[in-house]
């Protein structure tokens, strides 16, 4: 049981370099899920697949492709296969991608892969600042992280699993001076490494233009987004609305769900504005709770299907 498929990061033999866990594929891995998902499933256009979800015909074996966060590999990577192929998707922007002072997530997801030998270097790194400079959340973290953590999600580590721990259930807003202070070390620039992260408004102009289907992903990307109160989510979506409307000229109808992290008043605001269908970034639980609790695939899920 699928529903969509949801995608983030690629790599190539040029502009983007595959790093050890760095979550990303291929062109050719791409190609790989389209081919088993042309062969397993009914592989469905947004306009198709939206108007099923409405009139509640969608079926388990319909399947649509969604990409979040205005990745730049994404525009580069990946459109010109979707274009090879007639293929049709979804691509959840975040506004503030866009903005001279972006949100740092995309910038520490870079810092980490890029500027370590690998992943786990960064985190070994990262462990021992916490515990050497905030002791008392370090033992918070001893005490109450569990293995089940994140278990929703099995394509992430332990250790990935347990830096997410830390930085969004103990660090909080100490989680950004530790990480800026570690880039500092490594003289690490956001404003050299914008371009490379983040797609350009032709570019999501390009996406609608040729039939793509741009929808929300918040103004910020907060990544506890069901922690703030109504009016803070309501500011994040309406900003969000107003950037892509701004691109598309039209009215926007889907979004999907920052990390997966929702709750009522995020609901709330998203018929306010109009929204009539919602992504989710789980299959857990693993059915379309309402049109704006879709559940969601991870390709790397889908990967291990394959190779298995």
């Amino acid at each position: 049981m699928k529903y969509s498929i949801m995608f983030h990061h690629f790599h190539d033999d040029h502009k983007y370099p595959e790093v050890q866990g760095g979550g990303s594929i291929s062109s050719d891995d791409f190609h790989l899920i389209i081919d088993y998902l042309d062969e397993n499933f009914s592989l469905l256009a947004p306009d198709e697949y939206l108007k099923k979800v409405e009139h509640g015909s969608i079926q388990e074996g319909d399947v649509c492709l969604t990409f979040d966060d205005a990745l730049k590999c994404q525009f580069d990577v990946i459109y010109p296969e979707l274009e090879k192929r007639n293929l049709k998707a979804f691509f959840f922007v975040y506004s503030a991608a866009f903005s001279d002072n972006p949100p740092p997530l995309e910038f520490f997801r870079d810092f980490r892969l890029n500027f370590f030998n690998n992943v786990n270097e960064y985190y070994d790194l990262f462990f021992n600042a916490v515990r050497r400079l905030y002791p008392q959340q370090y033992n918070v973290f001893l005490n109450d992280y569990q293995t089940d953590y994140l278990s929703a999600f099995p394509f992430y580590t332990e250790n990935d699993k347990k830096y997410r721990f830390i930085r969004d259930k103990v660090l909080k807003e100490k989680y950004f001076d530790l990480v800026f202070e570690m880039m500092k070390e490594k003289k690490y620039s956001q404003l050299q490494r914008k371009e490379k992260l983040f797609m350009s408004v032709d570019e999501i102009k390009t996406l609608h233009d040729s039939g793509h289907t741009i929808g929300l992903h918040s103004h910020s990307h907060p990544t506890q987004i069901h922690n703030l109160d109504y009016s803070s989510q309501l500011e994040e979506y309406t900003k969000n609305y107003k950037f892509i409307s701004s691109i598309t000229k039209r009215k926007i109808n889907v979004m999907s769900h920052p990390c997966g992290n929702y709750n009522d008043d995020t609901l709330k605001v998203l018929k306010e504005l109009g929204i009539k269908f919602g992504f989710r970034s789980s299959l857990t639980p693993s059915y379309i709770m309402s049109s704006l609790e879709i559940p969601r695939e991870d390709h790397a899920n889908v990967m291990n299907s394959i190779n298995f």
